[in-house]
């Protein structure tokens, strides 16, 4: 990546908006390997998982609703469950009920159920 006016035996900033700049230092002395990792945080651990799984889940819930729409008056009662190829087993139990809070109520399903497939005994209902 080439950064106008950077010479490389001087620190060059790039500042690329919303929040995000780059600062690039040359190194003076030779290192182990050729990336090292300077700082790691995760503050929004988990934040992306929940929102997808959320946005997907109802997303499915809606599509599904309408599917059976005629056939609803059919049966008493309509269970609706769900394989999650998002990642729910990644997530703590905190942001499980994150997640739970978000999406409970949002369906007039008896049950719906969100079912690991690498482990059938991993499930939330809701």
């Amino acid at each position: 990546m080439a950064f106008e006016g950077g010479a490389q035996d001087k620190q060059v900033n790039r500042d690329f908006g919303a929040g995000l700049s780059l600062t690039l230092s040359p190194v003076r002395a030779s290192l182990p390997r050729l990336f090292t990792l300077f700082v790691f945080t995760d503050w929004d651990s988990g934040g992306i998982i929940v929102d997808e799984l959320e946005r997907n889940v109802l997303i499915a819930i809606t599509e599904k609703t309408q599917k059976i729409k005629k056939y609803r008056a059919r049966y008493q009662e309509w269970w609706l469950i769900l394989t999650d190829h998002i990642g729910m087993a990644a997530l703590s139990a905190d942001e499980r009920r994150d997640f739970l809070t978000r999406v409970s109520g949002s369906h007039d399903w008896q049950k719906v159920i969100l079912v690991n497939p690498a482990d059938m005994n991993d499930y939330e209902e809701f």
